[in-house]
């Protein structure tokens, strides 16, 4: 089964995802109860003003620094600006912002790595099931890009199958086979 995909990164979206990250985690669970009982102490004693006050600003802080920085990424991040697509099938994940410069091919841990240092800006093709290698996706991948690298822990797997069909990669000539990228 295929399935092919755009997602745009919004405002609204990256909003909702920093929110919820923001008040899930025991700080902001904090944070929001002690504003609430600031408020319940006000009107437990209305003649404590800075009580209501200090509630009202715990409460309110959080989500209108989270919009503001919401904005803020989506304006300075260029990943943002543009649609990811996505494909995905029994071979693995392929995403592709639409630049032809560079793809990588690459599985596992190394696909996480490969997302923290290029993030959003290339070509990726994560494979899932890697024997037998899908030669027709990799021939596919690698006819859309104009420099192809593999990135792969220890051995060369990838890389050996990718020059034995041809294909011009980089790979270990970069990236060296001695123990692990963490």
């Amino acid at each position: 089964m295929k399935c092919e995909f755009d997602v745009r990164m919004t405002t609204s979206a990256l909003y909702d995802y920093n929110m919820h990250h923001a008040y899930t985690s025991a700080s902001g669970l904090l944070g929001t109860m002690v504003g609430i009982l600031l408020i319940i102490g006000f009107f437990m004693n209305t003649d404590y003003l800075p009580m209501l006050v200090a509630g009202l600003i715990i409460l309110l802080y959080m989500p209108v620094t989270l919009y503001t920085r919401a904005k803020k990424q989506m304006l300075l991040n260029p990943a943002f600006k543009k649609a990811m697509h996505y494909t995905m099938d029994d071979e693995g994940v392929t995403v592709s912002d639409g630049n032809d410069e560079i793809g990588i091919i690459t599985s596992s841990t190394s696909y996480q790595y490969v997302k923290e240092v290029f993030g959003d800006t290339v070509n990726v093709l994560k494979l899932g099931m890697v024997n037998p290698l899908p030669e027709k996706k990799i021939l596919d991948f690698a006819s859309k890009v104009k420099e192809l690298y593999v990135v792969e822990e220890l051995d060369p797997i990838f890389e050996d199958h990718c020059k034995k069909l041809g294909l011009k990669v980089h790979g270990k000539d970069l990236l060296p086979m001695c123990g692990e990228f963490s």
